[in-house]
C-alpha cells in the first residue's frame, strides 16, 4: 500500500473480512489458535471481531499473515481507533504510513501482485529472476 485513504475500515469490518473471505481453508476457531490464542481465548478473535476488544498492536503481523490482510492497512485502522481523540496525531501517523515507498514502487508492487493473481503462483525475487528480466525483457522494459 502506498497511501492510506482518507476514509479506511475499522479493525472489526477488516477482521471479519479475514474471518469469512480469506484463508477459507480454516474455520474461525482455527484462525484464533493460528494467531495464537489458547483454546479458552479463542473468543477474543471474536470480540475482536465484533469491535468490543481492541486489536493489540502487537498483533498485527500475525492477524495480518493469517487472515490474509494488509499489514500496513490493519494497523492503520488499529492506530487511527487508538488516536480517535487525537487527530491531529492520527494525521501525523497516517502521513508517516502513508510514505512506505514512492508512487512507482508502488506502481510496480501492484504490478508484481497483479501478475501473481492472475496466476496463483508467487513470482521469486533472486538474483536468477531478475537477470533473466534484464535479459530478456529490456527491451519491453525500456518502451
Amino acid at each position: 500500500m502506498n497511501k492510506i485513504p482518507d476514509k479506511i475500515p475499522s479493525v472489526a469490518e477488516l477482521v471479519t473480512k479475514g474471518i469469512e473471505q480469506n484463508n477459507t481453508s480454516m474455520n474461525q476457531r482455527q484462525k484464533a489458535i493460528a494467531i495464537g490464542y489458547d483454546e479458552d481465548k479463542v473468543s477474543n478473535l471474536s470480540m475482536i471481531k465484533n469491535g468490543k476488544t481492541k486489536l493489540p498492536l502487537g498483533k498485527v503481523p500475525v492477524f495480518s499473515k493469517v487472515l490474509e490482510l494488509d499489514p500496513v492497512l490493519l494497523l492503520a485502522s488499529a492506530l487511527k481507533e487508538m488516536l480517535a481523540y487525537d487527530p491531529e496525531a492520527w494525521a501525523l501517523v497516517r502521513s508517516a504510513l502513508s510514505r512506505t515507498h514512492s508512487e512507482r514502487e508502488g506502481q510496480f508492487l501492484q504490478a508484481l501482485l497483479n501478475v501473481e493473481a492472475r496466476t496463483g503462483k508467487q513470482v521469486p525475487i533472486n538474483d536468477a529472476s531478475i537477470s533473466a528480466l534484464e535479459k530478456n525483457k529490456k527491451k519491453e522494459l525500456l518502451l
